[in-house]
């Protein structure tokens, strides 16, 4: 079989391309697509919405707003982890890479979440994963960077395989088990309760009061009346979970203290938001209302002078902050003030010794910045690709992009140059899958300079270099493709000219000539 290119169709076309009503012609620049992608020029960073970002960043837009995620280094993600203070002890430093290190090396291994796949990221950048902001611009953050390098490809392995290394802010005195606050989670070795003393931490001790009448439309909010409540007692255990006992007219309900704080911290805001979260001693608010799985609770009545009555009030009395599993982040912090070193401090808490595991953990690592948000915007020196087309390859300045029907709208740069003028009279060139050879003419009238431009969605995606001109006949060819790769869809060519006069001309008379291979 031979392939040859035979010329099927040949036409002329005079028609100018209007954008179409959703590229919204106000401000004339602006363009939509699904997705967007941006890379920084060579020692910088992608800023988006104020904060750098070293690696290759996308927003893609869908139904319920924008996702923005980047895919980095794995050293480049655990630089930018900002789970402790980097003033703390080296030692503690170290402990928590590890520690963060693992729990990634456990989250890939395991697989994306569903939010994870539908958004097309491995691991997302908030505390319900582990929290990540990126490039740290603060004077501390070479500590921490150097306690990244110096325990590089360490992780914990349990049966050689990396553990779930949970950790959390302050135990209060003793982490907890697994299985005591994570419900029907199995009870591993390495997530065991553990003495944690001497933790310098605001949250080791808290409390909170919620008088009768808005502990009964907090559950009531969460679905969980007892009708009038009577009381509420905490069992607490060495070993078994504790449980929370709700009594009231209609009944009990009974919750294991880590759901009973879920449904406080997600009900009692919404429902008294100028009491919740309580305020600390201090003055300044709890970070949440309840803390801690560490808690009990006291039931009295307080005497209401103005009122004339009594009124029932709980006391919540906690330890903690965070699920108490694992690692004390102020107990590591701790111990490293004692001089004990980091190898030490993971032992304490899993068991585990940290072993250097090469070929455990990828080479790059996908982070799910932010999902369902209606605007972002994206600055630096980039290059920006549109629906899998580079729209430029280094232009400085912001990129507001916003949420629009499960797409995204983008607004490029000033410096993007787009004119609205040349953007109106482009010919469009419906590339259907056949190989297209496009010629494009003009005929200056004086010398100059022009290049030729290919555009989609009313903004260039491709430009050549100015070349000098002289009047008269003036042509540029296109084969169809971008960048070496052959493309599908809706296209407009046009000449752009600049005469040594300071004018300029546009020329968009197009001839096409459709090829296919043919057989024989």
């Amino acid at each position: 079989m031979s392939i040859h290119r035979q010329v099927i169709a040949s036409v002329v076309l005079l028609s100018l391309w209007i954008p179409p009503a959703h590229a919204f012609q106000e401000p004339e620049d602006m363009f939509t697509g699904g997705r967007i992608e941006f890379d920084a020029a060579p020692g910088t960073a992608v800023t988006v919405d104020g904060r750098l970002y070293p690696g290759h960043v996308t927003v893609a837009g869908f139904s319920n707003g924008l996702a923005i995620t980047e895919r980095t280094t794995i050293d480049n993600y655990l630089a930018g982890i900002r789970e402790v203070p980097t003033e703390w002890h080296e030692e503690a430093l170290k402990a928590q890479v590890v520690a963060a290190r693992t729990y990634l090396a456990w989250t890939l291994g395991r697989g994306r979440s569903s939010n994870g796949n539908l958004y097309g990221y491995d691991i997302c950048a908030t505390d319900a994963c582990q929290v990540y902001m990126g490039v740290d611009q603060r004077q501390s953050a070479q500590r921490w960077i150097e306690a990244v390098t110096a325990t590089s490809l360490e992780i914990l392995l349990y049966e050689g395989e990396p553990a779930q290394a949970l950790y959390s802010s302050t135990s209060g005195g003793a982490t907890m088990s697994v299985d005591q606050v994570f419900v029907g989670s199995p009870s591993l070795p390495y997530l065991q309760g553990v003495e944690s003393p001497n933790e310098d931490s605001p949250f080791v001790d808290w409390f909170v009061a919620v008088t009768g009448d808005q502990m009964e439309a907090i559950l009531g909010s969460a679905g969980n009346s007892v009708g009038r409540l009577y009381n509420i007692r905490v069992d607490e255990s060495a070993e078994d979970p504790w449980i929370v006992h709700v009594y009231g007219t209609d009944g009990e309900r009974s919750f294991n203290t880590w759901e009973f704080r879920s449904l406080m911290n997600r009900h009692a805001r919404n429902e008294f938001p100028d009491d919740f979260p309580s305020l600390r001693p201090n003055g300044n608010p709890y970070p949440q209302v309840i803390l801690s799985p560490a808690f009990v609770v006291d039931h009295a009545f307080e005497w209401i002078e103005d009122e004339g009555r009594a009124d029932s009030v709980f006391y919540i009395r906690g330890n903690g902050w965070g699920h108490q599993v694992g690692m004390s982040q102020y107990g590591a912090k701790a111990l490293a003030d004692e001089g004990v070193v980091y190898a030490q401090i993971l032992d304490h808490y899993y068991g585990l010794d940290p072993i250097r595991a090469d070929g455990v953990l990828p080479g790059e690592v996908t982070v799910g910045l932010a999902t369902g948000r209606s605007r972002v915007e994206v600055s630096g020196e980039l290059s920006v690709s549109v629906d899998g087309i580079q729209v430029t390859d280094s232009i400085t300045g912001t990129w507001l992009i916003e949420s629009f029907g499960g797409q995204a709208t983008i607004t490029p740069p000033a410096a993007w140059g787009v004119d609205p003028s040349l953007a109106s009279s482009v010919s469009q060139i419906d590339v259907i899958g056949l190989l297209p050879d496009v010629r494009v003419t003009g005929v200056p009238t004086q010398s100059g300079q022009a290049r030729f431009i290919i555009y989609k969605w009313g903004v260039p995606i491709q430009r050549t270099a100015w070349e000098p001109i002289t009047a008269g006949s003036l042509e540029y060819f296109w084969d169809g493709r971008i960048r070496d790769r052959s493309v599908v869809g809706s296209f407009g060519v046009l000449i752009e000219v600049e005469y040594e006069d300071g004018t300029a001309d546009v020329f968009s008379d197009v001839e096409i000539t459709f090829l296919v291979p043919d057989s024989a």
